[in-house]
Order: C-alpha cells, then structure tokens, then sequence
C-alpha cells in the first residue's frame, strides 16, 4: 500500500510540475520546453480543434486517407490499444477529462526500433484530480 500511495504521489507531483508550466514564454512555449534542444523532431498541435481548423482537418483526412471521422477513427484505436492491455482504462474515462488544448511529441534520434521519443500533452484540473488520487490511498507507517 505504501508503494502505490509513493508511485501516486510521484505521479501527481509529476503531473503538478507539467500543468503549472515554466515562465516568461506563452502557453505554447510549455510543451517544447520539454523536449531537448538537440531532438531531431519536434511537432506540436492542437488536440480537438475546433472551427474552421477541424473542418481543414476532416476534410485532408477524407480527402488523402478516406477517413470520415479522424477524431472518432484515432480514440476507436487509442481505446482498442487500451483495452489489450487488460487494464480498465480508456480515454473517456482516464484520458480525455486531463487534457489540455495541445499536445507535443519529439523523437531523440531516428537509431533504434522504434526509436527514442517522448510525447506530452497540457494537462487541466491537475491540483483537484491528484487530490482525489491521494485521498484514496490509506498511509500507513
């Protein structure tokens, strides 16, 4: 029990560091913050656009790859990913009440299979849901 209420706290605290963001620069600036100068690749976007950004979007999607739905065809695969592994997460539940606005992912190098890389996301309401997490776990010494 220790153990878990240590990885949790971690975790949130982890998660803390990430929501609150660095300084001087705008919201935009967090995300690539985190990735290191020297990353081979870095791309950044907006998670659920909205407007006239989503209707560009749907409309490449159909266009280049015959996909109707990108958001709907990208979450079928997060949660059928999420259900193989046995847990009982998925992304409407777990996922989606975190996320920001947007989302970043850097690949170190292009060596290896597959090859090093990192992803992150804004997160919102980090404070109120870790609070819940660690109420949850009993301490004991």
């Amino acid at each position: 029990m220790i153990r878990r209420a240590a990885i949790a706290l971690v975790a949130c605290a982890a998660l803390l560091v990430a929501g609150c963001g660095g300084g001087g620069g705008g919201a935009n600036d967090d995300l690539a913050s985190l990735a290191p100068a020297d990353a081979s690749v870095y791309l950044e976007s907006v998670i659920r656009p909205e407007g006239g950004q989503k209707d560009a979007i749907e409309s490449l999607a159909s266009r280049v790859g015959g996909i109707q739905d990108p958001g709907g065809a990208i979450l079928s695969r997060l949660n059928a990913v999420l259900a193989q592994t046995g847990s009982d997460i998925s992304y409407e539940k777990d996922i989606e009440p975190w996320l920001g606005q947007r989302a970043a992912i850097f690949f170190q190098s292009f060596q290896g299979s597959p090859p090093p890389f990192a992803a992150a996301g804004a997160a919102v309401g980090v404070s109120a849901v870790c609070s819940r997490v660690m109420s949850s776990f009993e301490i004991v010494q």
